[in-house]
């Protein structure tokens, strides 16, 4: 049982959990919930990866949604934009 409980403590020590913020720095600039896409790219630059996809907005609509993703020192930022705005930032260390 307690090398079980052992096992249990170190998997969960190595687990990599996102948060989110409201804004993160880059460089001199912040970016922040509520940037334009403009804004974002012109503070951040090119992002590592993105990946767009479609989220069901109900009453037989949908929107684009796009997930930036930004390697800022030892962390990991992925910034979702919604009609044209970032609407999260969410953050994980390597």
């Amino acid at each position: 049982m307690k090398k079980l409980l052992a096992g249990l403590l170190l998997v969960v020590s190595f687990s990599v959990v996102a948060a989110e913020t409201r804004s993160f720095r880059v460089g001199g600039d912040i970016v922040q919930v509520g940037d334009s896409i403009g804004a974002l790219i012109s503070k951040a630059g090119n992002p590592m990866h993105q990946h767009s996809y479609t989220v069901d907005t109900g009453n037989n609509t949908s929107i684009s949604v796009t997930d930036y993703v930004y390697s800022v020192g030892n962390e990991i930022y992925t910034v979702t934009v919604r009609e044209g705005r970032v609407s999260k930032i969410t953050w994980e260390r390597r």
